[in-house]
């Protein structure tokens, strides 16, 4: 199959935002993504991360268009006021293209 449209989905969120954020994809029906622990600084200040502290997570999701709007929207209705994230998409092509639906 050729590679299609896509939208790739980054969330930057504290740590502890990482099982809501793992059960609103559940929600809405997203099947797969990855979570990584990352380091850097941003609005609330260095967020260095090191054995005792705890670090940031970063969502990559891979979806479609649609379901790219409902992440974002979520995160700015209902993450962004109560925790420091951020998220954005970007324009990306994917294959294999049945793994979007």
């Amino acid at each position: 199959m050729p590679p299609v449209a896509a939208k790739l989905v980054t969330i930057v969120a504290a740590f502890e935002t990482e099982a809501p954020i793992q059960k609103k994809l559940a929600a809405l029906k997203v099947h797969g993504y990855s979570v990584t622990n990352v380091t850097g600084r941003g609005r609330h200040g260095q967020q260095p991360g090191g054995f005792f502290e705890a670090k940031n997570v970063s969502f990559s999701i891979v979806t479609t268009e649609a379901r790219a709007r409902q992440i974002l929207e979520w995160v700015d209705a209902e993450l962004a006021p109560s925790y420091p994230c951020i998220a954005y998409a970007t324009d990306v092509m994917a294959v294999p293209a049945d793994l979007l639906r």
